[in-house]
């Protein structure tokens, strides 16, 4: 199982890496709030957010996964 640390959960972000890791990877994801949990965590782990937590795969989050509605 791949857990994803975020430092926000929408549904947008949830759509996005369910559909990406689950749907086309066959990959289980989780994902995560919390650093503890994820920095204990044995497995595959990525974190999105704005700063890595560490040495774990990172991928620099972008506000439009944590925005409501649409705009112009």
């Amino acid at each position: 199982m791949l857990l994803v640390y975020t430092h926000k959960i929408t549904p947008r972000l949830t759509y996005t890496l369910k559909h990406f890791f689950t749907r086309i990877l066959q990959i289980p994801v989780q994902i995560t709030t919390k650093v503890e949990e994820f920095v204990a965590h044995n497995d595959l782990k990525i974190s999105y957010t704005k700063n890595p937590l560490g040495n774990e795969f990172f991928i620099r989050s972008v506000d439009l996964l944590f925005e409501q509605g649409i705009n112009d």
